[in-house]
């Protein structure tokens, strides 16, 4: 797989975590990836594309790519979520504060 299976990938991961977010907007980009995935599977590369950029376009590496990048979002979303995120670990406190300190920086008496 090279840079386009890699940014196609990065793409889809993307796209599933602002869908994860509530963002519905995102769900017109996924069709359009989708879509243009489906294109290239059924009927080839663009010819402008290959002539512009003057290499073949391997469109398997594009597919391989977008479907390791949705997998892999939606396994981190999955695991995330199980584990409560990135919000559930705790705060770091440096280790010369005060017990006042301390509450005062909590904000809580």
């Amino acid at each position: 797989m090279g840079l386009s299976g890699i940014l196609h990938g990065l793409l889809m991961m993307g796209i599933i975590g602002e869908i994860k977010k509530g963002n519905w907007f995102y769900y017109f980009g996924l069709a359009a990836i989708v879509g243009k995935l489906a294109m290239e599977y059924f009927s080839g590369p663009s010819n402008i594309t290959s002539r512009f950029i003057d290499i073949s376009i391997i469109t398997s590496a594009h597919l391989s790519g977008a479907i390791t990048g949705g997998l892999t979002a939606c396994f981190i979303a999955f695991t995330l979520k199980e584990t409560g995120g990135l919000a559930a670990a705790p705060a770091a406190q440096p280790a010369c504060l005060t017990k006042a300190q301390r509450i005062l920086h909590e904000g809580s008496l």
